[in-house]
C-alpha cells in the first residue's frame, strides 16, 4: 500500500491485489460493467475512487498530471491476474483462520452452503460467504514459539467445526477486510469442487438409469 496526501489529508492507495479488499473488487467491476453509460471523465474519477476511497470531488480538483498518474497505478494493479497461490492460513484481526479444503472431510452442509450463496448472477456478490464457508477460525490457539504469523504452522492446526452461523458471521470481516487473493483463491477452489460433484451426480444418475433400464 502506498500513501498520497491531498489537501493535507493522507490516502492509501494500492499498489497490488493484496491492497484490494473485494468491496472495492466489486464496486471496480460494477463501473466496468457500465462504461458505455458513464462520461470519459467521470469514469476516470470514479475508476479512481472505486478503489481508492479518495472523494470524487477531491479527486475532481487534482490537476491533470496528478489524476493520471493515479489512473495508471490503479491501471498496473487491474490489468495483473489475481495470484491464487496463497497460504494455508491467514491472521484477521487477531483471530487464526485455516483453509479447510479436504473434500474427502467436508460435511454435506458446507458444500450446500456455498452452492446457495454461489447461485447469483454475479458470484462476487456473495464471494466473501463463500470464502468463510472454507476459512475458518483455527481450533485454540498458537504455540508459544508460533506467536508470529510466520512461524504458524496451518497445516498442524484444525480448523473448528463448520457452523453456518458462524460462518456468516465471518463473512461480514471477509467483504471488508480480506485481500482479493484469498478470495479469489476460494471462488477458484470452490468452482472446481463443483465442476467435479456435478460430473460425478451426472455419472451416478446415467448409471441408475443403465441400472433401471436393464431390470426392465
Amino acid at each position: 500500500m502506498i500513501t498520497k496526501k491531498i489537501s493535507n489529508k493522507t490516502y492509501n492507495i494500492p499498489n497490488t491485489w493484496w491492497d484490494v479488499t473485494l468491496d472495492k473488487f466489486i464496486r471496480l467491476k460494477r463501473l466496468e460493467d457500465n462504461i458505455d453509460k458513464i462520461d470519459f471523465v467521470d469514469y476516470a474519477i470514479q475508476y479512481i475512487s472505486s478503489i481508492t476511497d479518495i472523494p470524487s470531488e477531491v479527486l475532481e480538483e487534482l490537476p491533470a498530471d496528478e489524476l493520471g498518474e493515479l489512473s495508471r497505478t490503479i491501471e498496473g494493479i487491474v490489468s495483473t491476474k489475481i495470484n491464487s497461490n496463497t497460504e494455508n492460513g491467514f491472521k484477521l484481526n487477531g483471530k487464526y483462520y485455516i483453509f479447510d479444503g479436504k473434500t474427502d472431510k467436508m460435511i454435506l452442509g458446507q458444500f450446500i452452503d456455498a452452492e446457495m450463496f454461489s447461485d447469483s448472477a454475479d458470484i462476487w456478490s456473495n464471494a466473501h460467504k463463500i470464502t468463510a464457508v472454507f476459512w475458518r477460525e483455527m481450533e485454540g490457539k498458537p504455540k508459544w514459539y508460533e506467536k508470529k504469523l510466520s512461524k504458524v504452522n496451518f497445516k498442524k492446526h484444525k480448523p473448528e467445526k463448520y457452523d453456518s452461523e458462524r460462518c456468516l458471521e465471518n463473512s461480514r470481516s471477509f467483504m471488508m477486510e480480506l485481500p482479493m487473493p484469498i478470495i479469489y483463491q476460494t471462488v477458484f477452489f470452490f468452482k472446481i469442487l463443483s465442476k467435479q460433484y456435478q460430473a460425478f451426480t451426472q455419472r451416478s444418475s446415467k448409471k441408475k438409469s443403465l441400472m433401471t433400464t436393464e431390470k426392465k
